[in-house]
């Protein structure tokens, strides 16, 4: 069974992209790109989050998959060699791919990798903000909501959400004022 990217080749989707970036009236967002490329966030998340490569998978050919993604994170100085003759045929003015699985896995997750860069790119356009706004709040909440952006590290074990057994305000004095003794104030919290 033969079938065809929705953009009809990954160049296309990557200069789509590109276009979208361009355009200084869009404000970068998923949702932008996900209208621009005519998909949905699903579609988006499933490509982003490596669904993809383990919707029909077992246990041991997930933990094979996600060990394989590992490795290749510090592969991508390399290029996939996608195209041929032999597995590509002109149909009008779209390309149809006949791919083994081996195949459909490839242009799956090079499609995969194409929307990974630009989450990176929309994320890049927020960290932006925060550096060159002087109100970065819209930035401060995009980064939080949508790129998972902490204030603490979410594996610090030391903090678990509650409030610290005993907190310190030293209360300073207005100038020309006299001193305030504040050996006699304390605010303890349980």
């Amino acid at each position: 069974m033969a079938k065809r990217l929705k953009w009809g080749t990954l160049e296309e989707l990557d200069r789509l992209i590109k276009e979208y970036f361009a355009d200084e009236n869009e404000v970068a967002c998923v949702a932008g790109i996900c209208l621009k490329l005519d998909i949905n966030r699903d579609t988006w998340n499933y490509y982003t989050t490596n669904k993809w490569a383990t919707k029909r998978a077992t246990e041991e050919e997930t933990e094979a998959i996600e060990k394989d993604f590992e490795e290749q994170k510090h592969e991508d100085i390399f290029e996939d060699v996608l195209y041929s003759k032999d597995n590509m045929e002109v149909i009008g003015n779209n390309c149809v791919f006949t791919q083994s699985r081996a195949e459909n896995y490839t242009i799956k997750r090079l499609v995969s990798d194409i929307f990974k860069k630009a989450q990176l790119q929309i994320e890049y356009f927020y960290n932006k903000q925060l550096v060159y706004r002087d109100k970065p709040v819209g930035a401060i909440f995009y980064l939080k909501a949508q790129a998972g952006y902490r204030e603490t590290d979410s594996n610090d074990n030391n903090n678990n959400g509650s409030m610290p057994s005993k907190i310190t305000i030293q209360i300073m004095p207005a100038p020309n004022q006299p001193q305030i003794d504040t050996s006699k104030i304390s605010i303890k919290t349980e």
